[in-house]
């Protein structure tokens, strides 16, 4: 049987856990220590045996009732990272296992979508309509009017995307688009 110590110790762990899964989802850097100006007092924040486990442990998938608002917050995001032309960030909501539209390789998909992201000197992307329903327990379908506008193009379609859980965080497994 577990000592108090140990309890409290393996708590404490499963703190920094979760804290330093949701700053490596934000992009953010953590120490796990409280700010200090003293440098000398700094010791390593984060042994590799925790960093390990974080990246080994994804975080469970929200709830139900936390999946609608989840997935609209992730597709803002996305949006985002689209309309500031933002490549990297773009390309993180998407899947590994990420399925092109028209049959193309993932390899080749990502190189098209980098140039277009660049191409333009603005992009603006507007999400309007979201219908989202859970398609599995780590899955589900987002449909919603999309509108996109550059200085080089203009659309509007119908767009479907299916979303899965992957590592702590919804990511994009397919797109498709419809003319409306």
């Amino acid at each position: 049987m577990a000592s108090q110590r140990e309890i409290k110790e393996l708590g404490a762990t499963q703190r920094q856990l979760t804290a330093l899964r949701e700053a490596l989802q934000e992009n953010q850097s953590w120490t796990g220590l409280p700010a200090t100006d003293a440098p000398d007092q700094r010791r390593d924040p984060v042994p590799n045996e925790l960093a390990a486990a974080a990246a080994r442990t994804p975080a469970p998938p929200p709830s139900k009732s936390a999946d609608l608002e989840a997935i609209g917050g992730f597709l803002k995001s996305w949006a985002e990272a689209w309309s500031s032309r933002n490549t990297v960030t773009y390309l993180g909501h998407y899947s590994k296992d990420f399925l092109p539209q028209g049959g193309i390789s993932q390899a080749t998909w990502r190189r098209q979508r980098q140039k277009r992201l660049v191409k333009p000197t603005f992009i603006e992307i507007e999400i309007t309509d979201l219908r989202v329903e859970a398609t599995g327990k780590t899955s589900a379908r987002a449909t919603f009017n999309q509108s996109y506008r550059s200085n080089v193009f203009f659309d509007q379609v119908m767009k479907i995307l299916d979303v899965q859980w992957e590592n702590g965080a919804w990511r994009i497994l397919r797109e498709r688009s419809q003319s409306g």
